[in-house]
């Protein structure tokens, strides 16, 4: 009976043990994710939790980003933040509705979410619920993304040139070149600005990878994607651009571009002739769109770039 009382006190005595330890374990990580303001952008805050929740989120949709270090990831994700809140503090100026219903939504989760099986706001609202993030906060940011780019489309559709004729010489061509392509995109105010922010660019490319260089510096929305914007017809490139990567080396990469809203660094990993056996009517609207939307890209840089001038942005 004595020997009973004494291994359950021994038994008890463990689990107060385990019990201490949990708590101090809990402690620690809470301790680790404390709520602390790491950046103001105007009046709206990014915090240490908001910027390991997009991280989450980041290396959640790509594990490969994984590799990277955290540094990276963290830049990465606060820079994503900022651009986040510099979006929807202009939306809120042009007094834009956020209330946008899941109908409305829903092509926009497809287009860039179906490789990922995720085909609706549905499937996307299970994805985000099954990977313990909090919905309403992942939703705005399609929200957000999605609202800017009917803004962009609203303000400079007009602007947009597209010569059809001109394209449609190009299409005849069966048999054309295709690259596969990386970018760093970036913005600078002047020769200078340019000069200081390519080499450093360069280094960190020598260094560290195209890829890396690309989460820590790009501005454009294949960042998170390490600069890769996969194989680009030679039709679908601007002269300038196209210019430049026929005088490239597989693997090697470009000085600055100058473009609309921006400076382009380009790197072309591997080359091929292709053939397309698409009905020459439908091959012009491809490249109508490609070229619509490279054309839209350009602008949202541009007025994006206009916007962040006018905001206050503090690290603390």
């Amino acid at each position: 009976m004595k020997e009973k009382l004494i291994d359950s006190i021994k038994v008890i005595f463990k689990f107060k043990i385990l019990l201490i330890l949990f708590f101090l374990i809990l402690n620690k990580n809470t301790t680790a994710l404390e709520n602390r303001i790491l950046v103001k952008v105007d009046n709206k805050l990014i915090t240490s939790i908001d910027i390991y929740n997009q991280s989450r989120y980041l290396t959640t949709l790509d594990p490969d980003l994984k590799k990277f270090g955290d540094n990276q990831i963290f830049e990465l994700s606060k820079n994503i933040l900022i651009k986040e809140k510099i979006k929807k503090i202009e939306l809120e100026k042009q007094k834009i509705d956020m209330d946008i219903k899941d109908e409305k939504l829903n092509s926009y989760v497809n287009s860039i979410f179906k490789s990922k099986k995720i085909y609706s706001v549905s499937d996307y609202r299970d994805f985000i619920n099954s990977m313990d993030f909090n919905y309403e906060q992942m939703r705005e940011k399609l929200v957000i993304e999605f609202l800017w780019n009917n803004l962009i489309f609203k303000k400079y559709s007009s602007n947009i040139k597209i010569d059809r004729n001109e394209l449609k010489e190009l299409v005849k061509n069966k048999k054309i070149n295709s690259y596969l392509l990386s970018e760093i995109v970036f913005d600078a105010k002047n020769k200078g600005e340019i000069n200081e922010k390519y080499q450093k660019i360069k280094l960190d490319i020598d260094n560290q990878g195209f890829k890396k260089a690309a989460l820590i510096h790009s501005v454009a929305n294949s960042a998170s994607n390490g600069g890769n914007i996969g194989w680009i017809k030679e039709n679908s490139l601007n002269k300038k651009i196209l210019e430049v990567v026929n005088k490239l080396e597989v693997n090697k990469y470009s000085n600055p571009i100058s473009l609309p809203g921006g400076f382009l660094v380009v790197m072309l990993k591997d080359k091929k002739s292709v053939t397309s056996n698409l009905d020459p009517e439908k091959e012009l609207n491809s490249l109508v769109q490609f070229k619509t939307n490279q054309q839209l890209n350009q602008f949202s840089n541009m007025h994006f770039n206009k916007v962040k001038k006018e905001i206050q942005i503090n690290e603390l």
